[in-house]
């Protein structure tokens, strides 16, 4: 019986086997609101009209160059 737990076979199962338990312990489990968030398409946002508070808005897509370095300033 313990002649098993000394070949090359048994390690690497064992060894999966710990891996995978291991994973699945110190994995954090989705709480709430698990959902993946992506930005809207460029449609939805030309088409429609976002109302914040009393006012009515509607975006234009404007392309601008991205510098190589510091943050992007829209104009």
């Amino acid at each position: 019986m313990f002649e098993i737990l000394r070949t090359e076979r048994f390690n690497i199962i064992a060894s999966c086997i710990l891996g995978i338990a291991c994973m699945a312990v110190l994995k954090t489990p989705c709480k709430e609101n698990c959902s993946l968030k992506k930005a809207p398409s460029n449609d939805e946002i030309t088409k429609t009209t976002y109302q914040l508070g009393s006012k009515c808005y509607q975006f234009k897509m404007n392309e601008l160059q991205c510098p190589k370095d510091g943050p992007v300033i829209g104009v």
